[in-house]
């Protein structure tokens, strides 16, 4: 049975639903007790820590430029170091914390000297337990252009093929069709075509004896949400092997945008070509030629060239694809018939991420923190507790049908509870922009 403990931070420390208020509660001394009453209920986690290697998986997805950022965009940091203090009690052998950010994430603004030196202090008071990996292979560089690749050697992951029963097969083709947003289209034409769908694993999966995601709540254009099933993309270490989107309007087999227009077709030729050219100067020539197109072609919410819409039908196939492989997969590349592993998540809903998340997302004061064994039942009452039909989002609607949801026990401030007493704390969160009238 699945399990899943709620803390709703207004009732258990008497503050308002307010972003300022809320924003406070990213103190140690406030979290520290809060996360020990949600995280030491789970027995069964708890038995998985001591003398075992665990790994911790935040959402670092983009490093941040401004305090609103630090607490909607990644896994506030202070709820890492109290994480980390809390399982450090219970005696591990070692925590590994690791992400794939995108390409062009900075990772020394993202993890700045002070997040090193709290890191630096508990490895001295506990023998270098902790490890923070940079997962990625390859680092783009967006002031200067420059492409730096095998930042860490292929022999540091798995690739796995999950060829026709990858959840992209029924949409795939012998021709090049899938696209993620500003990468070489040709690299990713070698890892998903009809019968290939590989993915990039990083080994330290297979490694560690227990998984813990650590996601932030936030909208997402492409995927409708983001949070214990997306944040699962940052354990592949290539994003060349990670179709977000079709190339061409739905009328054509694609899922850019609806229907058909030619010169947004053209627009995604030079898009195309452009990121060929990643790290030269025909790069931004043939970008901004993409882009007037894409203006001449006329503005709706529902067009983008980053396929940000509703009709995404590529984005939420891939994140089932590696859950799958984070469930079932094995050292060996192979799928399992049968899970292999558990994925503990923690979810930070303190503030939240609304509006066009996942990247550019406003503060959500939802006001939940929560410990679940379960991803999909996570996501679910998020969506719920956010305002969101979960049957309008893909990944949750398509995933729910192909794995289902067990029975679960709910728990609301240490009390267990059922739904309604839940959902009564639900409020409406701001859509992205290309899901607008869909929530």
């Amino acid at each position: 049975m699945s399990k899943i403990d709620f803390l709703y931070i207004p009732d258990l420390l008497e503050v308002d639903r307010s972003i300022s208020s809320l924003g406070m509660i990213y103190e140690k001394d406030k979290l520290k007790p809060l996360l020990a009453s949600i995280i030491l209920n789970n027995e069964e986690f708890k038995g998985n820590i001591s003398g075992k290697t665990i790994l911790l998986k935040p959402n670092w997805v983009l490093h941040p430029e401004n305090s609103i950022q630090d607490i909607c965009l990644i896994s506030h940091h202070e709820v890492l170091f109290a994480t980390l203090e809390l399982l450090l009690e219970l005696n591990p052998k070692k925590l590994i914390i690791g992400d794939a950010p995108l390409q062009r994430c900075n990772w020394d603004k993202l993890l700045t000297s002070s997040f090193y030196e709290t890191i630096d202090c508990l490895n001295r008071d506990h023998l270098n337990k902790i490890e923070i990996i940079d997962f990625r292979r390859v680092v783009l560089d967006s002031r200067t252009g420059k492409i730096s690749k095998n930042l860490r050697p292929i022999e540091d992951y798995i690739i796995f093929d999950l060829k026709d029963s990858s959840n992209l097969e029924p949409i795939s083709s012998d021709k090049n069709i899938f696209r993620v947003t500003e990468y070489d289209p040709r690299r990713l034409g070698t890892a998903h075509k009809k019968g290939i769908h590989k993915y990039c694993i990083t080994k330290k999966l297979f490694e560690v004896d227990t998984v813990l995601t650590m996601s932030k709540f936030k909208t997402h254009q492409k995927a409708g949400v983001t949070n214990a099933l997306k944040i699962l993309v940052g354990i592949n270490g290539d994003k060349d092997f990670l179709p977000h989107h079709r190339i061409g309007g739905t009328k054509t087999g694609g899922d850019c945008y609806p229907g058909f227009n030619p010169i947004r077709r053209t627009s995604e030729f030079f898009m195309d070509h452009a990121n060929i050219h990643r790290g030269n100067v025909l790069n931004k020539i043939l970008k901004k030629v993409s882009h007037a197109l894409w203006k001449i072609a006329g503005n709706s919410p529902y067009c983008n060239l980053s396929a940000a819409w509703y009709g995404n039908d590529t984005t939420w196939r891939m994140v089932l694809d590696l859950y799958l492989i984070a469930l079932c997969g094995n050292s060996s590349g192979e799928i399992a018939p049968e899970p292999v592993r558990k994925l503990y998540n923690l979810t930070d809903g303190i503030i939240g991420g609304e509006g066009d998340g996942p990247l550019k997302p406003e503060p959500f004061p939802l006001g939940f923190l929560s410990f679940s064994d379960d991803s999909f039942l996570t996501d679910l009452l998020y969506s719920k507790l956010a305002g969101i039909d979960s049957d309008k989002i893909p990944l949750i609607k398509e995933g729910l049908r192909i794995w289902g949801l067990s029975d679960y026990e709910l728990r609301l401030n240490n009390v267990p509870t059922k739904l309604d007493a839940i959902l009564k704390h639900s409020v409406k969160a701001k859509p992205p922009p290309g899901w607008v009238n869909r929530f």
